[in-house]
């Protein structure tokens, strides 16, 4: 009885010990001399300690990604250990577990891989740095900082790959403020993205997605024999968008204009005799912020002569699909509920979609104000809040998304052959629906998740007809105040009587599409630094 009293004491003891040793441990951690609102008092902590911060990484040979080690989670048993394998890992610590004084577990990560070290003073040496005692390694080390660790490979008994330390880790770069494990204010969020993609794990896959789905893009174009050029940001004219420019003066108070798309610039190099041509790239446009638009955004455009709509429309469903391959690993878009195999794309038609959705003919379509004014009574008949500028061109753009695009499933869908007023830089043709003939252009938009990410239209290459489309435009700049209608660009027109070749244009909104295959909802969750807000 006495010997089981005895046990009983001396388990208690042990236990006690132990925990009241990880409390000490604990409190040395967050000790008010290192509040992360004094870093001088943390870096004061290093001096006391005699230990190195900042040094240069002497050797890079035999630092090993982590990405490369999680291969051998499929090579070990729980309990196996490689004793002869040897790795020398670099990361930022995202949690720190202490088992006791002497056995400390910290998990760290180069990106989003994370992986376990284990550190137990039976198994380090500290000859590789004599300044710090094992003892001191739980006051030096803290969520956030940047460590090397150098063990062997192998896996706990619960089945966790680790690197088993052999030496002391060693201080890369500490972190000087305390690194929140999860960050929801939205302001600081954007204002300190840094620590957004440190505390938000899904903030930093979305951004990883975003750039793979660039490469992906670009892969796809140069595959296909494609050249990568690049076109003026900043130019004395601006064009190829109805949109409103960004406008500056140079040093001689002439005034320049931030491009708002790179199309015209593009075309003039397709003139040249580049006829297989893409630019991935940054565009700008005076307009409003909301939940998809931003000032400044990403955009590919791609050209080729010698081709038609059709060309363009079997290569956005193939890159699209090795797009969500990539990132998904599937066909499936499984947020959406759509697949994106060719057979899942449906087409509808703009003029018959649209007069459907109204029960009535719109009758001839031109830039008229007796078409204006049809227009106008079907939004006051039907309480549709009109456009700011209500053109022709704006009124049929604002009565399809109110009476046809609202209505569409997440599934992907070719809007094809709209008016001919609505795309000025387009070629036009004449299609009868039922007993009526109007002229549209020739053109498609594709919609993903009722959003808009592609456009693309056999380019007008008839200087006279090109000329009398941005004349025709002008009376909505002029009359109706529409400062988004492109001004004649003479220069242009220029271009075009040396010959275009028929030739067909596509342009894709990238940060949209990010958006759909990374389920986000905000286009500032897909932008490195946040939208223009942020900046």
């Amino acid at each position: 009885m006495l010997l089981r009293r005895a046990h009983i004491l001396k388990c208690f003891s042990t236990r006690f010990n132990a925990s009241f040793c990880c409390l000490r441990w604990k409190r040395l951690y967050s000790e008010k001399a290192d509040s992360p609102e004094k870093p001088d008092a943390r870096m004061q902590v290093f001096e006391r300690l005699k230990m190195p911060v900042y040094p240069s990484i002497s050797e890079t040979e035999g630092i090993t990604p982590i990405s490369r080690l999680r291969s051998w989670d499929n090579l070990l048993l729980p309990d196996d250990r490689k004793h002869d394998e040897s790795y020398t890992v670099c990361g930022r610590i995202g949690n720190i577990r202490y088992a006791s004084s002497k056995l400390v577990f910290i998990d760290i990560n180069d990106g989003l891989p994370k992986l376990q070290l284990t550190i137990s003073k039976r198994n380090v040496t500290d000859s590789t740095n004599e300044a710090i005692p094992f003892s001191n390694i739980l006051k030096a080390f803290r969520r956030g900082d940047y460590i090397q660790c150098t063990g062997f490979i192998g896996k706990t008994s619960k089945g966790e790959l680790s690197i088993y330390a052999t030496q002391i880790p060693a201080m890369l770069s500490p972190c000087l403020h305390q690194m929140p494990t999860n960050l929801l204010n939205q302001e600081k969020r954007f204002q300190q993205r840094y620590v957004d993609l440190v505390a938000n794990p899904d903030t930093l896959l979305a951004l990883k997605r975003r750039f793979q789905i660039i490469d992906c893009i670009r892969n796809f174009f140069r595959k296909n024999d494609f050249t990568e050029v690049e076109t003026p940001l900043l130019s004395h004219h601006f064009g190829g968008a109805m949109a409103r420019p960004f406008i500056t003066n140079d040093a001689h108070r002439q005034p320049l204009s931030l491009r708002c798309a790179p199309e015209l610039w593009l075309k003039q190099l397709v003139i040249g005799g580049m006829h297989r041509i893409f630019e991935l790239g940054k565009n700008f446009r005076n307009e409003g912020l909301d939940a998809t638009h931003n000032p400044e955004f990403t955009s590919c455009e791609a050209y080729c002569a010698f081709t038609n709509l059709k060309t363009f429309i079997d290569m956005t469903k193939v890159l699209l699909g090795e797009i969500c391959m990539n990132v998904h690993g599937s066909l499936q878009l499984t947020h959406l509920g759509v697949s994106l195999d060719s057979d899942s794309f449906q087409t509808l038609e703009f003029i018959p979609s649209l007069e459907n959705s109204l029960n009535q003919s719109l009758g001839v379509i031109d830039n008229s104000e007796g078409c204006r004014r049809f227009l106008l009574d079907i939004f006051r008949q039907r309480n549709i809040k009109q456009p700011k500028t209500p053109t022709v061109s704006h009124l049929l753009d604002k009565l399809f998304d109110h009476c046809v695009l609202e209505r569409l499933t997440d599934g992907p869908t070719f809007i094809v052959h709209h008016p001919e007023i609505m795309s000025p830089l387009a070629k036009s043709e004449k299609i009868k629906y039922g007993d009526t003939e109007y002229l549209v252009s020739k053109r498609f938009e594709l919609y993903l998740g009722k959003s808009e990410i592609c456009n693309a239209y056999e380019e007008e290459n008839n200087p006279l007809s090109q000329k009398e489309k941005f004349e025709s435009q002008q009376y909505d700049r002029t009359e109706l105040g529409d400062q988004e209608a492109p001004i004649p660009d003479a220069d242009f027109v220029r271009a075009l009587e040396y010959g275009l070749p028929p030739t067909t244009g596509w342009g894709m909104g990238v940060d949209r599409l990010v958006m759909l295959f990374t389920g986000q909802r905000r286009i500032n969750e897909v932008l490195p630094f946040g939208s223009l807000r942020y900046i």
